[in-house]
C-alpha cells in the first residue's frame, strides 16, 4: 500500500481550505467581455483553451487591454463586484410599479404572469 507524503494536506484539509477561501473572496460577476469598461478589476485569471495566461487576477482593464482581449477571442471574463448595480427602495418601487403597469391588459393569461412573476424575481435579486 503506497503511503501519502506527510506534507499532502488530506482531502477534508483541502476542501476546508477552498470554503474558508470562498467565504472571505470578494463576490465576483461573469461578464460579456463587450460589457467591460476601463477601470474594472479581473476577479479571476484570463486564459486561452490551451491554458496559456493572458491576465492575472488583479488586473485593472484599461480600453487597450479589453481589444487586445477580444482580438484573442476572449468572450467572457470575471470582475470583482456585482455586474448589477443595487437599487435603493424608492427605485425598487418605482421599477415594480412599471413592471407591473406594463402587464395590466395580460393578468388573464398565466404565461405572461409567470413572465412577470420571473422578471420581478430577477430585479428583487439585484435589490
Amino acid at each position: 500500500m503506497a503511503q501519502v507524503p506527510a506534507s499532502t494536506p488530506s482531502p477534508l484539509t483541502r476542501m476546508t481550505n477552498r470554503i474558508a477561501a470562498s467565504a472571505i473572496a470578494p463576490p465576483d460577476s461573469r461578464i460579456l467581455l463587450t460589457q467591460a469598461q476601463a477601470g474594472m478589476i479581473l476577479s479571476r485569471i484570463v486564459e486561452l483553451p490551451n491554458r496559456t495566461r493572458l491576465c492575472p487576477s488583479g488586473t485593472t482593464l484599461t480600453d487597450a487591454l479589453i481589444q487586445r482581449l477580444a482580438g484573442r477571442g476572449i468572450k467572457r471574463i470575471y470582475i470583482m463586484g456585482t455586474e448589477f448595480p443595487t437599487l435603493g427602495a424608492d427605485q425598487w418601487a418605482e421599477t415594480a410599479k412599471r413592471l407591473h403597469e406594463r402587464f395590466a391588459r395580460v393578468h388573464d393569461q398565466p404565461y405572461l404572469m409567470v413572465l412577470m412573476k420571473t422578471v420581478e424575481n430577477a430585479l428583487a435579486r439585484t435589490f
